[in-house]
């Protein structure tokens, strides 16, 4: 009797083993599946304190030479899209780096709250941006849109080495 209480238990433990670690595979996957554990690891890292624009600067850099791509070609439509992808990686990036705001408006007075001055360049620049999402026949020259993505990669910089 003793002995097929304990071979009784002995499978027990190894189906409840077993059952386990299929549970626990399940549980990842779908946390995978659903991008659970990058979100965990990010707000970790933000408890860290760790730099998202250190972590980040080979991304941002292709980011750039991408937009630098952009503006090279011979197309207004690809001119206008380097507009627009470089507001984005500056609103992303002010984001990141912890200025407060939902919209660009909110970050630029985030910005004008923490001494950031000579704002009202980045804040045309931006119009431009938001000109070309709403106009589909917005009229932009190659030389406005250097123009335009010269003032957010200065500002960029600024902030950069402000950073650094």
């Amino acid at each position: 009797m003793n002995n097929n209480i304990f071979h009784f238990f002995f499978y027990l433990k190894i189906i409840s083993l077993i059952l386990i670690c299929l549970f626990a595979v399940g549980i990842f996957w779908y946390a995978k599946k659903l991008k659970i554990i990058p979100k965990k690891i990010e707000n970790f890292k933000n408890w860290l304190g760790v730099n998202p624009f250190l972590e980040s600067s080979s991304k941002s850099k292709r980011e750039w030479q991408a937009i630098r791509t952009l503006i090279e070609e011979p197309y207004e439509s690809s001119w206008k899209l380097a507009v627009l992808k470089t507001d984005s990686l500056l609103e992303r990036f002010l984001k990141q780096i912890g200025f407060q705001g939902d919209t660009f408006e909110e970050l630029l007075d985030s910005l004008r709250l923490r001494g950031y001055q000579n704002l009202e360049l980045l804040k045309g620049a931006h119009q431009v941006a938001e000109e070309i999402l709403k106009n589909k026949d917005y009229s932009l020259s190659q030389k406005e849109a250097l123009s335009i993505i010269s003032i957010y990669k200065k500002f960029w910089d600024e902030l950069a080495v402000k950073i650094l």
